[in-house]
């Protein structure tokens, strides 16, 4: 037995459940849910070109539907452009928002700091680096990083960092 929230809010001891069946359906995917083909994953993990634009396609995916598979689907892309030799702040900047939005901010801040060093004028590395330092309440350094973009993109962009901040 383990304890689980139960649907009361209330903490609990439950068993795991077993089906009886396999006509017993346990969990309902929505239409599209789907991981790319095989043949599609491997020739992304050859081609740093096929692997970005899969990668942002499944974040995206993942916002609009609250399936937190794609984040999966998309890290699998990014698997072979992250590691510690990699040269591609794209591929590592795309990582850091997987794990931003799985909430691991030290480990986004820290993947966010390589980016940088590969590419410092890079605006969505210090974009992403002031959302995740205001919502962690360090606020002078998500100023800072605003600042950081003042050359490097729209107007419009740097003032909603900077409002985003104030708010």
């Amino acid at each position: 037995m383990r304890s689980v929230v139960g649907s009361s809010g209330r903490y609990g001891r439950c068993e795991a459940f077993y089906p009886q069946d396999d006509s017993v359906v346990l969990a309902e995917v929505p239409p599209g849910t789907r991981h790319s083909e095989l043949a599609t994953r491997q020739v992304a993990a050859k081609r740093l070109d096929v692997a970005l634009p899969l990668a942002q396609l499944y974040i995206k995916q993942a916002r609009s539907t609250g399936d937190l598979r794609f984040l999966g689907y998309a890290e699998a892309m990014l698997d072979p452009w992250i590691g510690p030799d990699t040269t591609s702040a794209d591929a590592l900047v795309l990582h850091a928002t997987i794990l931003q939005s799985r909430h691991d901010f030290s480990g986004a801040l820290q993947i966010l700091e390589r980016a940088r060093a590969l590419r410092p004028d890079d605006a969505q590395a210090w974009l992403t680096s002031a959302t995740v330092l205001r919502v962690l309440g360090r606020y002078d350094q998500s100023r800072s990083a605003c600042e950081q973009i003042t050359v490097r993109a729209d107007p419009g962009v740097v003032e909603l960092c900077k409002q985003s901040i104030r708010g």
